[in-house]
Formats: C-alpha cells, structure tokens, sequence
C-alpha cells in the first residue's frame, strides 16, 4: 500500500496544480504526468490491490486518482466495441471486475469530477449507452482508436470542401460526415466543439504543441500521431491546401549594397536590386494590385523604374556621407515585404575580390575563408574629399577581423594550427590519432609559432617546445598513449595519440568517379580512379590491378606527388587498364579493380559492363554491338552442342539452333537468338529434343501449340536442370521467349509492348525522386547551391535519401499537393545539405551552402515520375476496372505473401461485376505460380483448365501479371 499511497500523493498535487491553472476548463486524467515505467508500476499496484480487495468505492476511497489514472490508460489504448472494454483493462491489470463493481468505479470517477474537476462524459448516445466506460474513455482526452478514423475523415472533408480555415464549421461538417460512418465514438467524441478544433488543427499543422496540455502527455501524444500513417497524410494534404490558397515564394532575396574598387581606390557606393525571378515577381504584381509595375523607386536623387530594379537593377549613390533612405512612388500600401525589398543591410562590409569593379557585400550567414580579406565602410568617418579614409580593410584570420565577422554573423572556416605527418601509418580520426610503433609522427605549425605540451594519460607534461612557423618537426613522444596540446596564445587544438603493433597496417581506400563509371568507360578512357591514404603521403607509386572473374589480370603502375591522388583512366601509364577494359566489357564481365601502395594492404571495389545493344543480321550471321564492333556467330542446336562454322550464304538443316556472338563471357547466353526452323516442330517438342541435356519435371505433354502447350512448355523449362552454361542458355531463352508468347496471348499485345518499356529494376520510389532532383538541379547545381565534387555529391545523395524518407510517406499512400511550390521537400533538401555542411565541416574544414526554392511545380512532376517508375503506372492503367487498378497500385507488396497476395487478388476479383464465368481463387494461384513458381504450378491436378479460364478474361490475368511483376520487384 505504500507505493499507492505515494502515487496518490504525487497525482493529488499533480492534478490540483492543473486544476488552479486551468480554472474552469476541465482536466484530463491521462494528463497525470507519469513516465512509462511509472504507469506500469502503477498500473500494477492497483491491479494488486484489485485482486485483493475488489472495487468497490469504499476501498478506493484513499486511492481514488490512481484508479482512475489506471483506467484512462486503458480508456487511451483500448481499440475495440464498448462491451469488451473490461475484458481488456482486467487481462492488463490481472484481477476481474465484476457487473456490481462497475457503477462503484463510475461512482469514483464522479468524486474525481467533484473534486479535481475532470472532464465529464459527454451528452451524447454513445455516451448514455456506454455510461461506466465513457468515464476513462473520456478522460483519455484523444484515445488512440480515434486517431487514423479522424485523420482520414478530415483528410476526406478538406479535399472535398477545399477550405482551410479550422473553425467551428469544418468540425460540424466533421460530425455531419461521421453521422454516417460506423465508428460511433468518433461521432461522440466531435461532440466537444472546443477539443476536436484544437486537435483537427494540431493534426493539420504536424505538431501537437499548440495544444494547451500536460507538458509529458503532450510528447506523448506527439510520438504516437507522428508514427500514424492517416495523419501524416492529413499533414500532407493540409498543406498542399494551403499552398493552394497562398502562391507566393516562401523566401526573397535581398538587395545588396556594392563597393564599386578602381586600382585598389573606392570609386562609390551602388545599390543593386534582390533580382527576382518571373514567379517572384508575379507575386510582388500580386501583393501590390499591379502597381510595381509602373511604380519608381529613388534614392539620393537618382530614379529607376522599381521592376527594373526588382530585376536586379543598379541605383549608383555616388559618396554619400550616410545611407540615404529609398522612397517608392506608385504603390498605395507598402507592405513589410515590399520594404525588404528596397532597404538593403545596413552593415558595410564587402569581400575585397582582388580586381577592379564592385566588391560584394556581406549579410549574415555568409561564409568566409580564415585567409580571406575585406572591406568595412565607415560612412560616419567619411570625408567628401577623401572618401577613401573611410575604407578599412581587413582579414578574416586577425583578431580585429574575426571579432568583427563574429560581431556581424558571419561565419569563418579557420586552419588548423597545426598539420600532421606520419607516413601511410598514421591514421586520424577527427582529434583523434594512431600511429604504428616504432615510426615517427611530424608536425607543422600553419597559422604562426605554436607552443606544444605533450601529456600523458594522466594529465601529466612529458615534454614541451616552440614549433616555428611552417617547419616539419618530430615529435618526442614513446610509444605509449598521450595527448598533443597546441597554442598560440589565442587558439588551442588537441590531439589524442595512440600506438598500434607494428603487425597493424591500415588499408588504403579507392572509388572511382564518377559513381556510374562502368568498365566501358575505362576502356574509352574516361573517369578517374580516387585513391586515399590513411593519411598525407607525399611522393608513392600506385600499384593498379584489373582482375576478371576467371582469376586473369592486368597491371599498370603510376607516380603521384602526394595522397590522397586522383588518377585519370586516361593517363599513358593506365593504356593496358584500359585495353583489357575494352576487351573484357566487349563480353560483358564483371571486374575487380585493385589498388596497392607500398606496405599498405591493398584495397578493391567491382567494376561493372555496360549492357550492350546488339543487331543481329542473320544472312550474314553476324553481330554489331552499338560501339560498333562487328562479331560472327556461333551456333548450337537444340541440345546445345555446337555445330561447325558455317561459311556465308550456307546453312545446316537443324530442326532448331541458338545463335550467340562469338565474345567472352556470359553476355552471349541472354543474347543469343533462337530459332525454331521446322514447321512440325511445336514449343513441347522442342522440350523433348533437348531431354538428354535437362532434366525436366513435367507430366504429360499437349501436341498443340497453344495456351495449353505454351504453358506445359514454359513450367518444363523453368524447372529444368542445364547440365552445361550453353545449354542453361537455351533453357533461360526459351523461358523468356515461351513467357512473353504466353503473356501476349493473356495478357494483349499492348500490354506485353508496355510491359517491355518498363524498367522493372527500379531502386525504389526514394531513390527514384533522389536521382531525378540531382538530374534536375532541384537539390544542387544550380545558382542556390555551392558547387561540389563529385565525392560529396555523393554523400549528398546519401543524405537526400534520408531526409526524403522522413518527409514522404511509402509510395502506395502519397498524396501530392496541389499548388506551385513544396516546402516539406524544399526543407528536407536544406536539412540534407546543412547536415553535409556539418559532416564536411568536421572532416576537413570545407565550408559549402545551398538554399533550396523551387517554384513552377518541379518537385509535383519529380515525385510523380517517380512514382510512376515504382509502381509501373503504366501497366496499372491497362487493368479494368479502375477500382481494382487503384487497389493493386496500394498493395503492400513487401509485406505479402505468396498466400496473402492470392488472397488481395480475390478480394479484388469477386467485386468486378460481370457477366460471363467466374474465376476462382485456385485459378489465380495458378497463372500466378505459372510467373513466380512454376514448379508449383502442377500441385494442382486440374492447373491445365484453370489456366484455360484466362482466355476469356484478359483484365483479370492482367491484375495477377501485374501483381507478380510488383511481388518480383521486392521478393
């Protein structure tokens, strides 16, 4: 009892504390402010004394807040029709609640009501039929059981009525709708005007905060809605709403003060406009009724016409004494954004960009290097005759310098004050650092003469020294772990020094650039090979390796000053690299390329072959490849024994014969054509000529060449054993050809053309939308964005897919907003690059910026083109009726089974209306095995008649084609 009574302590203050401040307003019970394991251990108290003495109201009397906490946990978990709700808070207490004790328990929650003022059920059927549990139902304030229902009902009601305003007329549009839908509770739970507004907008908004709620329960609620799928499409839609009724750019530039520099004497002062794009400044024609286009903007006697100003243009102010201020003639109300549009940043300092003309002005957030230099301009110490006094100019490694870049928010990527060497030993790691016993670790001071301590693990000096400026010096240090601490008397750096055995070789890293390069692209002489140590090493030779899967290799070796190098596929030294190369792609081979410096282990990374495209011209029986490379054939029969060269203009009587080009490698067996010479030849025959070669698992045989044939044939091959590569060839040919013969016949031409098109491969909905905004320049490589190498874009692609993820809900459930602009995506591309910023920032000091806008719908038709290509559109509008081609586009596929699929395909087969005969369950579990297992085709004694059924349906065994194809994709 102990542990009830200081729970009822803590919840008394609790909730009388709530109760001062909320005044009138009632409290809930689930606002009790108890972290998980607390309401467990809670919970399981007053199970305890439940079981030992019931629940009558007598006996809670002294613990009537930790009943009543108890049973609105359940009230806010609890999914289920309201006669189960006691079954499910007895099995979580673990003690029964009788028929009497239930009005006990009510009794109870009406003293709570007395005393704490909580809330009351509401006045409604649902309430007056279910009296006892409307208590802790009520009191769980938004039960989970409500949540997805009432997401997708306001997602529903603001498509449909397209408003955005949350007021108390969307939530009695709410009611009206949920008068009609089965989940009564969520009809009484609208009854509350004033809570049901305030959840709807929270929900609309993403964020719980505004809500006015206990602090813990708040993040609580905020965890459980943020893992919802219905409300973050609600959010989504919400949003796209809103866009929907405000076009405008969600960010301006601004204008800019410019220096105006002659032979290094300041000429003036120049105002240039924030040079608006067309969107931008439709918005401003917008925002003013059209009157920018025909206002003037002035400024110390000098007039332009404001759009051309908007456009980027310049007002030159000449020397003035002090900013003049602008004046804007022809617009009746100027706006705040129209202000910042013409008042540039009152802070004067601009880049000194080393050459005449204007010098660009600084605005906070700006970036500079430690070594850069620039101007401040003191308009209140100019003087008319010599202007120029009031120019001070400045660097961004000086004292005075960075306080005054610090002072005005502008940031300084800064040396280090020192740099290390320790051969291809050393190994670092942000402050941290290894070096193998027994070799030496070098220093270099960059910034000045630096003092260095070095300590032991203790703290204690083992040694000290001055390093001058800009010499290498060793370091005295055992081979025992200590820290190097660095000063110049205003910066400190330290660095953690550990020892390796002398048996610890760290291995160098190779990539090749760019990340698509292909083994063709070797053998052209194209893209690099990125080699990198450890650490800075200066003057080593680059062992190159290029090894086939068959164990052959080629070598080449090349001279770099230092690493980490860049070495071009193009060098002289690289000519056998890339003659194998060529050679090796030709036949399509995966490789291995290999890299090794010195007594660095040696490191590798594959390298594959571009596919190539073939014509085939068999007159002359022969191949060219689309890099122009003509080849002869080599021929098979049926059995897969090769025939003898056959001079041109002759050929042998072979009943059937694979014709591949005369390459290395396996590439030939996919591209090999086969032939069927004979017109007494069927497609089941064929399987018979080639028994002595495969084993084949199938019962009896149909001589005629149709569904019925085509398919025995295509489940023989498929579960076929080759004995040989040439002969598993054929086989996988002839499956492909048999499969295509049958999915024309099911399925249409159409389909089986469309189906072609597709790129079935496709990396998946995220990586699709990733690879489209790079193509796109919407996530770099435009003006928005500091110019990369091709490492980090990588890393930047590694990072969109990240954000992209958290901001877009799986493929099956997106909804894409109406409207010019999408700020979530927007957003997620400035968290991906300032976290690049932060991860490059910490490597090496590199300093890089993007800002991403994009307008005119780019990222509407980037997430549908990427959703196209993942859920093969394309085919899913060939499948009748649209109701079922909407319910397979939503399938989850990678969650379903074999069985479960069978299952989603009758479902949405029995609700075609129709009028000719029906297709069964084990019918679809037949052309469905047929496409993914067509050894288990034949478990079915009838499989031959089913699969006859889709001969008169076509839009049927399109549904299971498709839904095989999607299943492939992630199975």
């Amino acid at each position: 009892m102990e542990q009830l009574n200081l729970f009822e302590e803590r919840l008394s203050e609790h909730f009388k504390a709530l109760s001062r401040d909320r005044g009138e307003e009632p409290i809930f019970l689930i606002e009790h402010g108890l972290l998980p394991a607390e309401i467990a251990e809670l919970i399981r108290a007053v199970g305890a004394r439940g079981s030992a003495e019931g629940f009558r109201s007598e006996a809670w009397r002294p613990y009537r807040l930790s009943l009543g906490v108890a049973l609105t946990e359940f009230g806010y978990q609890y999914r289920g029709a309201g006669t189960e709700f006691w079954g499910f808070a007895e099995r979580g207490l673990g003690a029964e609640i009788g028929l009497g004790e239930r009005p006990e328990i009510t009794a109870t929650f009406t003293l709570l009501s007395r005393d704490y003022n909580i809330a009351s059920p509401l006045n409604d059927r649902w309430s007056e039929a279910f009296g006892h549990i409307a208590w802790p139902i009520r009191n769980a304030l938004v039960s989970r059981e409500i949540h997805s229902p009432l997401a997708r009902l306001v997602t529903g009601t603001l498509r449909a009525c397209g408003s955005v305003v949350f007021n108390a007329g969307f939530v009695s549009n709410l009611r009206e709708v949920a008068a009609g839908l089965t989940s009564k509770r969520l009809e009484a739970w609208l009854s509350d005007e004033g809570l049901a507004l305030s959840v709807v907008r929270a929900l609309a908004d993403g964020s719980v905060k505004g809500l006015q709620v206990e602090q813990t329960f708040l993040e609580r609620l905020e965890r459980d809605l943020r893992g919802n799928r219905e409300v973050r499409r609600l959010t989504l839609a919400a949003r796209a709403a809103r866009q929907a009724h405000d076009h405008g750019p969600r960010k301006l530039p601004k204008p800019l003060y410019q220096l105006l520099m002659l032979e290094d004497e300041p000429v003036g002062l120049a105002v240039r406009g924030p040079s608006l794009d067309a969107v931008q400044l439709a918005y401003v024609d917008t925002l003013t009724g059209g009157e920018a286009r025909d206002a003037i903007l002035s400024v110390a006697g000098r007039s332009v016409p404001f759009r051309e100003f908007l456009s980027g243009g310049l007002i030159f102010l000449g020397r003035p004494r002090e900013l003049p201020s602008p004046d804007l003639n022809g617009i009746t109300d100027i706006s705040e954004i129209i202000e910042r549009l013409v008042l540039p940043s009152e802070k004067l300092l601009f880049v000194d960009v080393k050459s005449d003309g204007y010098q660009p002005q600084l605005l906070s957030g700006s970036r500079l290097s430690d070594d850069a230099a620039f101007f401040e301009l003191r308009l209140a110490d100019a003087d008319p005759e010599d202007w120029g006094a009031a120019l001070f100019g400045m660097s961004a490694n000086s004292s005075e310098g960075a306080s005054k870049l610090s002072a005005h928010g502008i940031l300084i990527a800064q040396k280090e004050l020192v740099e290390f060497f320790g051969g291809t030993t050393l190994v670092q790691s942000g402050e941290e650092m290894s070096q193998i016993e027994g070799h030496d670790l070098w220093v270099k001071a960059q910034l000045g003469s630096v003092d260095l301590e070095v300590r032991s693990t203790t703290d204690e000096v083992l040694s000290a020294r001055a390093l001058p400026f800009g010499d290498w010096v060793r370091v005295e240090a055992a081979d025992e772990p200590c820290s190097l601490h660095f000063s110049d008397g205003r910066i400190k750096q330290v660095a953690k020094l550990a020892f390796r055995p002398a048996n610890s070789v760290e291995p160098l890293r190779i990539d090749v650039s760019p990340e698509q390069l292909t083994l063709n692209d070797v053998g052209a002489g194209l893209g690099s090979l990125e080699v990198r140590a450890p650490s800075k090493l200066d003057g080593a030779t680059v062992h190159v390796t290029l090894i086939d899967v068959h164990g052959n290799h080629i070598n080449s070796e090349v001279y770099v000053e230092t690493l980490p190098a860049v070495v071009g596929f193009s060098l002289d030294s690289m000519s056998q690299i890339r003659e194998a190369a060529r050679r090796w792609s030709f036949s399509g081979k995966m490789v291995t390329i290999e890299a090794k410096v010195n007594d660095l282990v040696s490191t590798s990374r594959l390298l594959r072959s571009r596919s190539l495209d073939w014509d085939f011209d068999k007159s002359q029986r022969t191949w060219t490849s689309d890099d122009g490379r003509s080849v002869p054939s080599i021929t098979f029969d049926a059995s897969g024994n090769p025939v003898s060269p056959i001079p041109k203009g002759e050929r042998y009587d072979l009943s059937a014969e694979l014709l591949l080009p005369d390459v290395e490698g396996d590439q030939r067996l996919t591209l090999g054509r086969f032939f069927v010479n004979s017109e007494h030849i069927g497609l089941t025959a064929l399987g018979a000529a080639c028994s002595l070669r495969i084993r084949k698992n199938r019962n009896s045989v149909d001589e005629a060449d149709g569904l019925i044939a085509a398919s025995e044939a295509l489940v023989a091959w498929q579960s076929a054993n080759a004995t040989s590569l040439v002969a598993d060839g054929i086989r996988r040919r002839v499956c492909a050809s048999v499969e295509a013969g049958i999915i024309e016949a099911v399925c249409g031409q159409d389909w089986l053309a469309a189906e072609r098109k597709l790129d079935l491969s496709s990396s998946g909905f995220h990586g699709s939308l990733v690879r489209l905004a790079m193509e796109r320049k919407l996530a770099a490589g435009n003006d928005n964005f500091d110019e990369l190498s091709e490492e980090q874009l990588r890393m930047l692609s590694r990072l969109l897919l990240i954000e992209f993820r958290k901001v877009l809900p799986s493929v099956s459930v997106l909804v894409i907003p109406d409207g010019e602009e999408w700020p979530a995506l927007d957003d997620a591309v400035n968290e991906a690059w300032t976290n690049l910023a932060s991860q490059l920032k910490k490597a090496n000091g590199t300093s890089v910026d993007g800002d991403c806008i994009v307008l005119d719908g780019q990222w509407q038709r980037a997430v549908k083109d990427a959703r196209e290509a993942d859920l093969m559109r394309p085919l899913a509008r060939k499948i009748l009726p649209v109701t079922r081609s909407i319910g397979l586009l939503q399938l989850p596929y990678l969650d379903l089974g074999f069985d479960d699929l069978i299952s989603e395909l009758n479902s949405r087969h029995i609700d075609v209306q129709r009028t000719g005969r029906h297709i069964p369950p084990e019918a679809l579990r037949s052309l469905l095995s047929l496409f993914l297992r067509p050894p288990q085709t034949v478990e079915n004694p009838d499989w031959r008649n089913l699969l006859a059924r889709f001969a008169s349906d076509r839009f049927t065994a399109r549904a299971v084609r498709y839904a095989a194809l999607r299943y492939r994709a992630v199975h």
